[in-house]
């Protein structure tokens, strides 16, 4: 009677053990996330595209394309849920929802990298929806000295 009481305490305890550090790797990894709103900018064309994702981010919490279209170059492509990517001609008879990988809350962008080479760069962020974390690519133009997005994609 024993052994089966001790063999039934260890399996219930097994996944609950196993349960508790994954809960623990998972809030670990968020402590070291950094949100853009703390992201520090080294030179002003970092602080302009910081200023670029804040606009896309705001849209992106709101379900409004204004901010988010406003902040796209007249070519821009945006990855859509099904992994196509999509003209801001198209975006502008889209809701906000069909870009972008599925999702039913946004919570922004993390762990920003930009890498800036003349009047182009590639940023590399964290975006965190409510199915869970995404590695976003972004390409960005400087167009008449204003940061446009000029390729957004996702990847989970």
């Amino acid at each position: 009677m024993s052994k089966k009481l001790t063999l039934m305490a260890i399996f219930l305890l097994i996944p609950l053990m196993l349960s508790c550090a994954q809960t623990v790797q998972v809030k670990e990894h968020k402590a070291q996330w950094v949100p853009l709103k703390d992201f520090v900018a080294k030179n002003q064309d970092e602080e302009a595209i910081a200023g670029v994702l804040q606009s896309l981010s705001e849209g992106w919490a709101n379900k409004d394309k204004k901010p988010v279209l406003s902040s796209c170059h007249v070519d821009a492509r945006f990855m859509d849920k099904a992994g196509e990517y999509v003209s801001k001609d198209k975006m502008m008879v889209q809701q906000v929802s069909d870009w972008g990988p599925p999702s039913k809350a946004w919570y922004g962008y993390y762990d920003l990298k930009i890498e800036i080479n003349g009047n182009m760069a590639d940023v590399v962020c964290t975006e965190m929806r409510s199915y869970g974390p995404y590695k976003a690519n972004f390409i960005m133009i400087k167009n008449r000295n204003e940061w446009q997005v000029f390729k957004y994609d996702w990847q989970p």
